[in-house]
């Protein structure tokens, strides 16, 4: 029986955990590259929280020779409020930036040889 309440009584908070909260986004100079993201939240130390999982990148415009349509990798997210600090790995290139969850925001980021680069992260629905 003791069991049983415990496990009544723990099982709200591991489900916080476990649900997927979506991440979507723009990346490039005219917005071209639109970005999804299913995250899961998990434990984080301080007062803020952590989400991580699996990104895609879908180019909505014509693309240039040899560019991809469509690229995929993971993004690891710690946020405190609005803010947020961003590890992407994206095929071979990986980065590291900080911004605001916003439409309306961008940050520069530089991964891999490329140029520094806009990109707008915020949460699909104004979730969270």
């Amino acid at each position: 029986m003791l069991k049983l309440c415990l496990a009544s009584a723990l099982l709200p908070l591991l489900s916080s955990f476990a649900a997927a909260t979506e991440l979507t986004g723009r990346y490039g100079f005219l917005g071209e590259w639109e970005i999804e993201a299913s995250l899961t939240e998990r434990p984080a130390e301080g007062r803020g929280r952590e989400f991580a999982g699996d990104l895609t990148m879908r180019h909505t415009a014509v693309c240039g020779p040899g560019e991809k349509p469509v690229k995929a990798g993971n993004i690891t997210l710690a946020v405190r409020r609005d803010r947020y600090s961003a590890k992407l790995r994206l095929e071979d290139a990986e980065c590291r930036f900080d911004g605001t969850l916003s439409d309306e925001k961008v940050v520069f980021i530089k991964c891999g040889g490329e140029q520094s680069i806009p990109i707008r992260l915020w949460w699909k629905d104004g979730a969270k």
